[in-house]
């Protein structure tokens, strides 16, 4: 068995919740998740955060 670190953030505007898309590769379907990812070997948690928030939404 083999574990992944991730980190997924939670971000609020105006009380909404900002959400991205899931498209599977497969195309099994489509489900929406908190924006996040995995963590690097050795990388800071809220360092990988920070960059797959800005990797899947383009905002800093």
């Amino acid at each position: 068995m083999s574990f992944r670190l991730a980190a997924y953030g939670v971000c609020f505007v105006d009380g909404r919740v900002l959400l991205a898309r899931y498209v599977s590769p497969g195309g099994e379907g489509t489900w929406w998740t908190l924006p996040g990812g995995k963590v690097e070997h050795g990388e800071d948690p809220f360092a990988a955060v920070t960059r797959e928030l800005m990797e899947e939404t383009g905002l800093t």
